[in-house]
């Protein structure tokens, strides 16, 4: 064979490779070239460049998009960085789901997440609740000003501006000077820690008899005994204070106070608060595990000098509780997970101590005393109809009276209504069995 005839060897048809190679060419071709120029065509077509092209039939956001903040793709006239020209399953041919569109730039805002104070808004809401897409008048693009727009979710707190002293942060309506937007390691968001964001702008000024308690008090966080908004008394002290710790008794518990040294109270532990408050001594068990720490016992849970919570609790139930309870944290989260909707509210706002107030309830697990356990507080037209309760109405698993957690289950519910058994009938064959 000669030198190259290789090439035109033929194939079952008839024709040579080459000609089998050259009709393909000669085929494709034309639709390589036709998708090609079509693409060129549709990238070529467009009557003007954006966003000189949106504005075309968008003429009013050519205004409204030159305020004083404007978004980085607004500014740069990048409208597709965020919705689709054509078609979109979202309003207003957004490309994604607002928050995760969103998100796709500022990953950073993603840790957020992780961290342990999380403001409801972030959390539950959507960005463009409070951050306007586009351009506004407002630093990071808020739809209003900070105060306008905090106290339209906060609406409680209008009223502190009626008080008689308030802090310059707050009466200035500078929200975010103390707290953060999104979320914060410490507690209400709060950029810094109490103590750090107070002595930022001024020195502790608390004293007694001449002597100051800056020695004593640089740790501890100031919002224990002040308000961080506002007060009707003079020191910006909270809400409910210790009657001697208002007049400035202090010698009523404390031993006299020298500058640098240990403050201490003329009784130990729960001692000191019986001394005035003896008839709580018959509720209080001893051997209660809330109460067994002398060091701590009361103060555990209150502050004895003033508080914004009545009864003088330190702290919010879900920090004051679920610090130690983690465990009930847990089984409630997976709870809530299983059912989705939970109508309970001191369950979903982790009000423990509207059904639990230990050891001042002498009940099983610090339930308030009653057939009801406290649930009829709130469900009063639910316990017109309930399933007999009380002494009347023994369950035949336990010998016990039956009331609300016979059938419910607060923390571990896995059934509609927080049931520990579905209602058609498993529930009611664990006692009716024949």
């Amino acid at each position: 064979m000669l030198k190259g005839t290789a090439n035109y060897a033929m194939n079952s048809s008839g024709f040579s490779i080459q000609d089998s190679v050259f009709r393909k060419i000669v085929i494709f071709l034309p639709l390589f070239i036709l998708v090609l120029g079509g693409q060129i065509y549709a990238q070529t077509q467009l009557k003007a460049r954006m966003p000189e092209l949106c504005y075309r039939c968008h003429k009013e956001l050519k205004k409204e998009f030159s305020k004083v903040y404007v978004h980085v793709p607004v500014k740069k006239g990048q409208c597709n960085i965020c919705h689709n020209p054509h078609t979109s399953n979202q309003a207003f041919l957004i490309k994604d789901e607002i928050n995760h569109l969103c998100m796709n730039c500022h990953k950073g805002t993603r840790n957020d997440f992780r961290k342990e104070s999380i403001h409801t808004a972030f959390q539950r809401g959507k960005c463009t609740d409070c951050h306007n897409p586009h351009s506004t008048n407002y630093r990071y693009l808020l739809t209003k000003a900070q105060n306008t727009l905090c106290l339209d979710c906060h609406e409680a707190m209008k009223d502190q501006f009626r008080q008689a002293y308030l802090i310059p942060p707050f009466k200035e309506g500078r929200c975010l000077s103390c707290h953060h937007a999104h979320a914060s390691y410490e507690s209400n968001q709060l950029v810094k820690s109490p103590n750090q964001l107070c002595q930022g702008c001024h020195d502790i000024r608390c004293q007694i008899g001449g002597v100051s308690l800056s020695f004593a008090l640089k740790e501890s966080p100031c919002t224990t005994c002040h308000s961080g908004h506002s007060s009707d008394s003079k020191g910006v002290f909270n809400a409910y204070a210790h009657s001697a710790f208002l007049e400035g008794n202090c010698e009523q518990c404390h031993n006299p106070i020298s500058a640098g040294k240990k403050i201490t109270t003329l009784l130990a532990g729960k001692e000191l608060c019986f001394s005035c408050h003896e008839e709580k001594r018959q509720i209080v068990n001893n051997i209660n595990i809330h109460m067994g720490d002398v060091e701590s016992a009361c103060i555990l849970c209150h502050n004895p000098h003033a508080s914004s919570r009545k009864d003088l609790i330190r702290k919010h139930d879900k920090e004051l509780c679920l610090n130690c309870h983690q465990d009930t944290e847990r089984r409630q989260a997976l709870m809530e997970n299983r059912l989705k909707s939970i109508r309970c509210s001191p369950v979903k706002g982790r009000k423990c101590l509207k059904c639990h107030k230990p050891p001042h309830y002498g009940g099983p697990l610090y339930l308030k005393a009653g057939e009801d356990i406290g649930c009829g507080d709130c469900h009063k037209a639910q316990h017109t109809i309930t399933h007999p309760i009380g002494e009347e109405a023994i369950d035949p698993r336990t010998g016990h009276a039956m009331n609300c957690g016979t059938c419910h289950s607060i923390h571990t519910a896995k059934h509609k209504f927080m049931l520990y058994y579905n209602r058609d009938r498993e529930l009611c064959i664990q006692c009716h069995r024949r």
